[in-house]
């Protein structure tokens, strides 16, 4: 038992909440956010960086944490500099603060930090900041560092600045984000706001016992007859993840066979496929003949914790093998295990393939991945930046149903890696984020109305949907979440904030959304830059007029006002019922009502599509 307590000199006033956040996160495994608003923050920041180290090093050996900033220089450098320097006089050899850059946000996914510090004086880009805050542990504090709370929906970012388009200008953006988001800080558990100037703004209730200490480790029970060794299974550190790895015992039985593995984001879901590969090679060592396993994803990154873990795996069991590269693995001189990309697997013949971020590939491929092959593992992220895994699953186990003769295992993995259940840094992630955003759940009596084509489409009031109708904004969201495998966060900031970009919902007499559209406002673009677009620059948006005038040379067309379909979706239980073509008649006569010239889209088609 460790006694939270400051050691730096700290305002009373924030002292006491520090303690609080502290205390929370290590009594419950959860994660405590506490949001700097002011100037002159920097010296509170450092001592509680320090306070928050030694507390730790009470249950950890090295503590770490992750400083990111938009860049390196100009006031994000001096901010840096002067935190910097008081760390570096405490001397305290264990903490270890790794410096890096929103923009590379990804290539801290698949690491763990006991802090996280963001500077949001010019940024809040979502992807950037769902994935970073991923990163922190149970036990865990995220700092973020604003410049005027009360303020904060004035803010101009880096965000704002990619999104402009000509003829728009950082006055044009919405902010319509911005304004949620400062909401949502107010609105959930485990969230702490402190003011340099005005004290402190947000705080939980009452007083909290300050010996704490760190839950134990999660008791996982290992099944009495496992076909997969002993050692694999006290690899895993959660109960799901044993229960996910004794369902892919079932690869060893003589079945044609497909399995299902369904997860949230941070549930372990790589980790699984890695040890599993490690224990069927174990297996497979000992039967006659040599085997290859084949691994594919939508990008060789998704799976650097599948191979991470499957060496973790060989290891374990003691066995011998080489890494002939980024992407191969040779095990006792018989099986083989490599990844490849979604399309060069087809042309490949594997005993066993494991494809991670399935939802991610071609529903093409897939299909041909099921006429290629007799034993296959489909993992996929339901919820996060890797896309819809739950879409994916539901359309996709249907075909496996009713198309195939596979024996069919599915598997979803709920319990979390990093931190406990019911974190509150996580709920209000996914709200904020609008990452588990559902569609409406549809009756009999909305399918009466779709036959009868009772449905209506408007220019979704956004300002209105973002501050008071959540209800309407998750179930537009819901159903491209459902529709679409690369729905990221950006994607709803940017219908909220881009001064081109709107949104329309095609919703039925019972008030619920069946079809969701976001379109970028095109045209109006000034003789100046259309001579630029003349010699191959390429104006951000405009798509369409971009298009026109270098291919067809035409200098009129770019100066009409047209919209351009970014995204439609229709809910996913009335796909083929004529939905989507109501919605572009209706707004094919809205764009008339409205003066605009043109209606258009831009896409990679296939037949089927168009």
């Amino acid at each position: 038992m460790v006694m939270v307590k400051v050691d730096y000199e700290l305002p009373e006033d924030l002292k006491k909440l520090f303690e609080k956040a502290v205390a929370n996160s290590i009594k419950h495994n959860h994660r405590q956010m506490i949001v700097i608003s002011g100037d002159n923050y920097e010296k509170y920041l450092s001592r509680m960086v320090l306070s928050l180290a030694k507390i730790l090093y009470n249950f950890k050996t090295v503590v770490n944490g992750l400083y990111v900033t938009e860049d390196y220089y100009g006031d994000f450098l001096d901010r840096y500099s002067k935190f910097e320097e008081e760390i570096v006089s405490a001397d305290l050899p264990y903490l270890k603060i790794l410096r890096g850059k929103y923009k590379n946000s990804k290539e801290y996914m698949g690491r763990t930090f006991d802090f996280l510090i963001l500077d949001m004086y010019k940024s809040l880009t979502p992807d950037d900041l769902g994935r970073l805050i991923g990163t922190v542990a149970g036990g865990g504090i995220i700092f973020l560092l604003i410049k005027d709370f009360e303020k904060f929906e004035e803010i101009d970012t880096t965000f704002h600045e990619h999104l402009l388009t000509p003829p728009y200008t950082l006055k044009d953006v919405k902010k319509i984000f911005e304004k949620r988001f400062k909401r949502k800080l107010m609105e959930y558990d485990g969230i702490y706001i402190y003011d340099t100037r005005k004290g402190v703004i947000k705080d939980i209730q009452g007083d909290i016992e300050k010996d704490v200490v760190f839950p134990e480790k999660r008791k996982i029970v290992i099944p009495e007859k496992t076909k997969f060794s002993e050692r694999i299974y006290m690899t895993s550190y959660t109960q799901d993840q044993i229960n996910a790895i004794n369902v892919l015992e079932n690869l060893l039985n003589e079945e044609k066979s497909a399995f299902l593995i369904i997860a949230d984001r941070g549930r372990g879901k790589s980790a699984v496929l890695g040890l599993c590969i490690a224990a069927l090679s174990e297996i497979l060592l000992g039967r006659k003949g040599s085997y290859s396993i084949g691994i594919t994803s939508p990008t060789i990154e998704n799976v650097e914790t599948l191979f991470e873990f499957l060496e973790i795996g060989l290891k374990k069991l003691k066995l011998d093998y080489k890494k002939t590269s980024k992407r191969k693995i040779i095990v006792g001189n018989k099986l083989f295990v490599e990844y490849n990309r979604p399309v060069e697997v087809l042309n490949k013949k594997y005993d066993y393939l494991f494809i991670d971020e399935a939802a991610g590939i071609s529903i093409n491929v897939l299909y041909e991945y099921l006429r290629k092959y007799k034993k296959l593992v489909f993992a996929s992220t339901i919820h996060g930046y890797e896309g819809a895994g739950r879409s994916f699953s539901i359309r996709f186990l249907k075909y496996l149903k009713e198309k195939t003769n596979f024996k069919i295992y599915e598997y979803k993995m709920k319990e979390p890696i990093r931190y406990s259940d019911n974190d509150p840094i996580e709920k209000w992630l996914f709200d904020t984020l609008l990452l588990d955003a559902e569609p409406a759940q549809l009756d009999s009596n909305d399918l009466q109305l779709i036959d009868q084509k009772k449905a209506n489409l408007y220019k979704i009031p956004l300002e209105n949907w973002f501050e008071k109708e959540e209800d309407k904004l998750k179930q537009f969201v819901g159903i491209y979440i459902l529709a679409h495998y690369q729905n990221r966060p950006n994607d709803i900031a940017m219908i909220a904030d881009a001064p081109h970009h709107d949104g329309f919902a095609l919703e039925l007499e019972s008030g619920k959304i069946v079809t969701s559209i976001q379109v970028a406002y095109e045209g109006s673009i000034p003789d100046e830059t259309i001579n630029r677009m003349l010699k191959d620059y390429k104006p951000k948006g405009n798509i369409i007029p971009d298009v026109i005038v270098k291919h067809f040379r035409n200098t009129d067309f770019p100066k009409l006002r047209g919209l351009r379909i970014v995204r439609i979706a229709t809910h996913p239980e009335v796909h083929r019922r004529g939905l989507g073509s109501i919605a572009l008649e209706k707004l094919s006569d809205w764009v008339k009502a409205n003066g605009y010239n043109w209606l258009g889209s831009g896409f990679g088609a296939t037949g089927e599509l168009v």
